[in-house]
């Protein structure tokens, strides 16, 4: 016997007993269950989750409950909850969510669809992740890859765990005021508020060189002795050279006499 007339028949039957009861066939004095479910959209990345809830009404309770992805049935999903948590083997893009509920009379009835849009996981890098200067140089960072999420993306820059007063872009010019150890990190937000931090780059800063300036010392004392060298030389040459016109002279002078 089909499943409407059943019902038909047990109702005529629990009536004739005095029993007060109701009807649920569709197109016969009745109606089955109806449902509803939130939200009705949604954005999430891969590693994340959207939590479904329901509202049924209408039908025979208890209801038995089963949610549908894209037209198909998600095993183990029964309740009257289900939480849809994109993994990275699913496909980026919008996926269409409903639930089919039955009454304990097998009437059933088919939600409102929701649609739930998948983006990649936010991500970020910056150059560089190191670098040793000395105090009043400078280290330019960049945000070299942002992706993922739901962009315009926002940007905060962070040094030892503070952010960095109105810095908000993807890239920041730090100039060390005293040695130290700095750490650096940036930290991204997308337009649903998903946050990514990049990783921490560090920077070592000294207020003089490793090992001192590298000014050789030993090629000053040697040009200093090259020259005093030089000048003794042509001091010692000159008071020769005047010795010898001062013998040349005297002889001549004698010859003459």
């Amino acid at each position: 016997m089909p499943r409407r007339e059943l019902v038909i028949v047990l109702a005529f039957l629990a009536s004739s007993l005095g029993l007060a009861v109701h009807v649920y066939a569709n197109g016969h004095g009745g109606q089955g269950p109806s449902a509803l479910i939130s939200p009705t959209f949604a954005k999430t990345k891969i590693g994340e989750a959207v939590n479904f809830t329901s509202s049924v009404s209408g039908g025979v309770p208890p209801y038995g409950y089963q949610w549908c992805l894209n037209g198909t049935i998600v095993l183990g999903a029964t309740s009257s909850e289900w939480e849809f948590a994109p993994t990275p083997l699913q496909l980026i893009g919008n996926y269409t969510v409903y639930l089919l509920v039955e009454d304990s009379l097998m009437l059933s009835a088919q939600s409102n669809s929701a649609i739930v849009t998948v983006a990649p996981a936010l991500t970020v890098q910056i150059s560089p992740l190191s670098a040793s200067i000395l105090v009043g140089q400078q280290v330019a960072f960049t945000a070299t890859n942002v992706s993922g999420g739901y962009p315009p993306y926002s940007y905060e820059w962070f040094l030892n765990g503070n952010p960095v007063p109105g810095v908000t872009l993807d890239n920041w010019t730090f100039i060390p005021t005293a040695s130290g150890t700095y750490n650096v990190y940036l930290k991204v937000t997308d337009t649903t508020n998903n946050t990514a931090l990049s990783e921490t780059a560090r920077i070592i800063t000294q207020l003089h060189p490793v090992g001192g300036y590298s000014v050789s010392l030993s090629r000053g004392i040697w040009a200093s002795q090259q020259t005093a060298y030089l000048m003794l030389t042509v001091f010692f040459g000159t008071v020769l050279s005047l010795k010898k016109r001062t013998r040349k002279l005297r002889r001549a002078n004698c010859l003459t006499a």
